[in-house]
């Protein structure tokens, strides 16, 4: 994100901007599977698929590493489709190389454990109709070895110079961590939550979920030759990886999107789904009261409710391509009401950036400021003419408000509550006092930014 962000400024558009080339990757990568597996007509369907589903507009627009690891966990997948197809070449070797490093470097195990997964799976319901020899096998293991080489030439010295925290917090707390407990309120018993990724599915990749017959031609077989073992390999690992792993996210599924809206693209013959999702956005506003949303969201509704009786319509007259067509155009004027008017109203309930204005307002430039029970990262990017530190636990923070010169606290106002119900007044004036959601768990909360008084 530096590199828009130098060369446009650091503003939201710049720190959203990879995330969209991100995306794009991963849609041409997925046409190029599609057009080896089916034809042209067919990748081309499955890239519109998959950009016009819900979860890939939001993390196509987020600041988030998400779309660039799908782009390069997809172009290692298409690789491999066509080493599978075609047999191995070592043009193959040195894409898969650069895919695993990448993805590596972008987001960490994930980057090399789902696409070496998925190869593994495919390869194995796929040997008798694959191109592709078992000993050609192991130059697929040379690239993951070459692509972890890759990340370790950064990682090492990089974890060396920040005195081992990038093993503590990306390997440890961010990997192990999130595989052994929930994080953040992001999950919970695993019972419980073992259809979690089917709600997401059937959300996030909405209005394509209508097409359920797609998944049952998958794993019926009427998806024949070497497409089923290549999409089956594509979902399972990650579906089932991403299942057992106890922190639970929807874009934790992200990679099997290009496997699905191929399987959609290859059987576009085919609700409940667009019922529920219609009406919930009727009913939005009533859940979360941002100004300005309720006509957005009404109208993204309407759409959603008219989309889905036109494409069943269309569906159960025999005629798919009508259908595709419905839902296609439908997923263009939803997804410009959804980035025009529901997402800016939605923003305004986000307690970051006004609490940020009023501490800049508030207090002189430079000022330090910390934190304690609030570590989204929005607020690093609001402030980032400030120096923000995360305080470790209570006591720290104790100690840093009896400490000498100027600083500001951000904490919610529970966790205030907390500490000074146990160490008495902290001696901090209340700088600003905000109201709002907090979208990475889902919660209300009362924010405030303490000052210091000497």
């Amino acid at each position: 994100m530096t590199i828009p962000v130098r060369l446009f400024g650091a503003g939201e558009v710049a720190v959203r901007s990879l995330a969209a080339v991100g995306m794009a990757i991963a849609a041409l990568a997925t046409y190029a599977a599609g057009r080896w597996l089916f034809a042209p007509r067919t990748g081309l369907l499955a890239a519109a698929v998959m950009v016009t589903t819900p979860l890939a507009l939001v993390e196509g627009s987020a600041a988030t590493a998400d779309a660039m690891l799908l782009a390069w966990i997809t172009v290692g997948l298409a690789a491999f489709v066509h080493a599978f197809l075609r047999g191995w070449r070592p043009l193959h070797g040195v894409i898969l190389a650069l895919a695993f490093g990448a993805g590596l470097l972008t987001k960490g195990l994930a980057g090399l454990a789902v696409p070496l997964a998925g190869i593994g799976v495919a390869w194995w319901f796929g040997r008798g109709r694959t191109a592709l020899r078992p000993r050609q096998i192991a130059w697929i293991a040379l690239a993951a070895g070459l692509g972890l080489g890759l990340f370790l030439a950064w990682a090492i010295p990089a974890n060396a110079a920040t005195a081992g925290g990038l093993g503590r917090e990306g390997l440890g707390y961010h990997t192990l961590r999130r595989i052994q407990e929930p994080l953040e309120g992001h999950g919970g018993p695993l019972l419980l939550f073992l259809p979690y990724y089917l709600a997401v599915v059937a959300v996030g990749f909405f209005p394509w979920t209508l097409y359920l017959c797609a998944l049952s031609a998958l794993g019926g077989g009427r998806l024949g030759g070497a497409a089923r073992p290549l999409l089956l390999g594509w979902i399972l690992p990650t579906v089932v990886l991403m299942t057992l792993v106890a922190t639970k996210l929807p874009h934790y599924v992200l990679p099997i999107w290009p496997a699905l809206a191929l399987a959609v693209a290859a059987t576009t013959h085919a609700g409940t789904v667009g019922t529920v999702i219609g009406a919930g956005l009727v009913i939005l506003p009533r859940w979360l009261p941002a100004p300005g949303l309720g006509r957005w969201a009404a109208a993204a509704g309407l759409i959603v409710l008219a989309m889905t009786g036109l494409a069943i319509r269309e569906q159960s007259r025999g005629r798919a391509g009508a259908s595709c067509t419905v839902l296609l155009v439908g997923m263009v004027c939803f997804d410009g009401i959804l980035t025009g008017g529901v997402l800016p109203a939605l923003d305004r309930l986000k307690p970051s950036p006004p609490i940020a204005a009023k501490i800049r307002a508030g207090t002189a430039p430079g000022v330090p400021v910390v934190t304690r029970g609030y570590g989204e990262p929005s607020l690093v990017f609001y402030l980032a003419d400030r120096r923000v530190r995360a305080l470790p636990s209570d006591d720290a923070l104790v100690r840093w408000a009896l400490a000498p010169g100027p600083g500001v606290l951000v904490v919610p106002r529970d966790v205030q509550a907390r500490i000074e119900a146990r160490t008495g007044s902290l001696g901090l004036d209340e700088l600003a006092a905000v109201h709002g959601y907090n979208f990475g768990n889902g919660k209300w909360l009362d924010l405030v930014a303490l000052a210091k008084r000497n």
